[in-house]
């Protein structure tokens, strides 16, 4: 298992998941919303790294790059 996380998300669903998951983010804090937090959490490591555990699992990517070994 490689430490560095694979890149498989196209920079349009990056840009998207960082903005939901900043509105997720926001509005999570107050009142405390603990589901949108996870979710604000999760969306906003997708948007940083390119990285979806479940396109992982699945072997989806929808990067356009190509993979060098």
């Amino acid at each position: 298992m490689s430490l560095k996380p694979i890149v498989n998300v196209s920079e349009t669903e990056r840009y998207a998941a960082g903005i939901i998951g900043a509105v997720l983010l926001a509005s999570g804090l107050r009142p405390m919303r603990p589901w949108r937090l996870f979710w604000a959490t999760c969306l906003l490591y997708r948007a940083v790294t390119g990285n979806c555990r479940g396109y992982e699992m699945l072997g989806i990517s929808t990067c356009k790059l190509e993979r060098k070994p």
